[in-house]
């Protein structure tokens, strides 16, 4: 692609009747009554075309930040703007089809569609979901020319800035380098942000997620994200009760633990979802300035990469609230939602409370919790120093094992505490852990005593130790899948 943009520009010069060996002078500071004045349909364009033109030129876009662009009904004063613009920049792919009604209205020529007042910014972008499609009632919005939000692909700023870069040395041959220059200033610190986001998106690679609205597929395809289902029946149609329904199945299935909100979009339906699956809801914005701290077209994705990874146990047990969700409320005193270190290198995961348990609201603070302090000790640690929680956070009735359905409620919630305190060693004590996080029927005996790989951590499986209290003869065993962690966190 770096190869390819430089020609891309040459091509867009010559087109426009400039030389691209042309030399220019650096040009001085504009005065603002001086200053190309520049119409952008949304947001995001005039971030990327301030980028481009700096303090040469005046943008301003027609959209407000936190509104849907595709249902933007132009005003007057809009006409206004475009009579004494230079330069309009325009998102294309069928997004912002009323800005053609607008620039009719306008009836400038050197701003309407082959003039050299017009950017249309999707030159140059390979269009993910291009489908023929029938308009009728109640359809939506039709992308036919494929999905249009290709701006939150961060890569394609540069296909973008490409053809700003075009249109604004077309109408100011004599500033061309400076704007050149201020375009390979802003793809150097784009690159720069790119590699560190891709690094901090990693963990979340093939993750499912649900969104409301298909805005995603180029942020998903960059970071090679899964979004598993959409809430909108179609581009712009609600969710009928059957399809949210569907939609629960398929975030338990798949074990979805993010559901993605815009701003503008509706909450009630994005929290029944992420409240009957344990869910968390994460706000993106899908345009400069749609949250705060989302002033411009890097800090855009600066602010969605923290919501999206992001999490901590606070906000895990915030969500999981006074929790209903499976039939175990009914009988329980207290949620056990864990304890300990909240950045532990090692975590220990049980099966589900007991009555101690229960009573206290505390982990494994019964007779077998009494033996977990011990094992604990015995290789050099503390209960402060370690995490301890369970699968299940509250407890069966009469210390039964864990239903499937009880499992399926609430171990995404158990997800999400061990991504947020990110251990080094995770030590699954009995079946229940083991089988949940490993998604595996083998027995303990089978698996346990070597470590396994899971989501940058290491793994390891041993006996409960309420199994041991039944079984004494088991501890050696123990002992030496406690030797085994010991060895590892002493070597990292």
């Amino acid at each position: 692609m770096a190869m390819w943009l430089p020609r891309l520009f040459v091509a867009l010069c010559l087109a426009s009747g400039l030389s691209p060996g042309f030399s220019f002078g650096q040009a001085a500071p504009a005065r603002a009554q001086d200053r190309i004045r520049v119409v952008t349909t949304t947001t995001d364009l005039r971030s990327l075309t301030e980028a481009v033109g700096g303090d040469l030129i005046d943008a301003v876009s027609l959209v407000p930040a936190n509104f849907d662009a595709e249902e933007y009904q132009p005003k007057p004063q809009d006409v206004l703007r475009l009579k004494n613009a230079r330069l309009v920049v325009r998102v294309g792919l069928d997004y912002d089809l009323w800005f053609d009604r607008l620039l009719e209205a306008a009836a400038m020529r050197e701003l309407g569609r082959g003039g050299p007042g017009y950017v249309d910014a999707s030159l140059g972008i390979a269009p993910l979901e291009v489908r023929g499609v029938a308009i009728g009632p109640g359809d939506g919005h039709a992308h036919g020319s494929g999905n249009p939000h290709y701006w939150l692909d961060p890569k394609n700023a540069e296909f973008i800035t490409a053809s700003i870069l075009a249109g604004l040395a077309r109408i100011d041959p004599a500033n061309a380098m400076t704007y050149e220059a201020n375009r390979q200033a802003f793809v150097a610190r784009l690159a720069a942000k790119l590699a560190e986001w891709e690094t901090r998106l990693a963990p979340l690679r093939s993750m499912p997620l649900i969104a409301y609205h298909n805005s995603w597929p180029y942020f998903a395809r960059r970071f090679r994200l899964d979004f598993a289902d959409f809430l909108e029946i179609k581009s712009g149609v609600p969710p009928t009760p059957s399809h949210l329904a569907g939609i629960i199945q398929t975030m338990r299935t798949r074990g979805v633990r993010i559901v993605v909100r815009e701003p503008h979009e509706p909450e009630r339906d994005l929290a029944f979802v992420a409240v009957k699956t344990g869910a968390s809801v994460a706000v993106l914005a899908a345009s400069v300035g749609a949250l705060p701290d989302t002033g411009d077209y890097l800090s855009l994705f600066e602010t969605n990469l923290g919501q999206v990874t992001d999490d901590s146990l606070e906000k895990i047990r915030e969500d999981l609230g006074d929790c209903q969700r499976c039939k175990l409320c009914s009988t329980r005193t207290h949620i056990v939602f864990g304890s300990g270190n909240a950045q532990a290198r090692l975590v220990f995961v049980g099966e589900a409370p007991g009555a101690d348990e229960d009573a206290q609201g505390l982990p494994f603070v019964g007779r077998a919790g009494q033996l977990l302090t011990k094992i604990i000790e015995s290789i050099s640690l503390t209960r402060q120093e370690v995490y301890i929680c369970n699968v299940i956070k509250c407890r069966p009735p009469n210390n039964r094992f864990p239903e499937k359905d009880e499992i399926a409620t609430c171990s995404p919630f158990l997800v999400r505490q061990l991504e947020a305190i990110s251990p080094k060693v995770i030590c699954c004590l009995g079946a229940a852990a083991a089988q949940t996080i490993l998604k595996t029927k083998s027995s303990v005996g089978w698996i346990r005593g070597r470590f396994q790989d899971y989501r940058g951590a290491k793994l390891i499986v041993t006996y409960h130790p309420a199994y041991l209290l039944r079984n004494p003869d088991a501890k050696r065993v123990v002992w030496e899948d406690m030797k085994r962690i010991k060895a590892l966190l002493d070597a990292l």
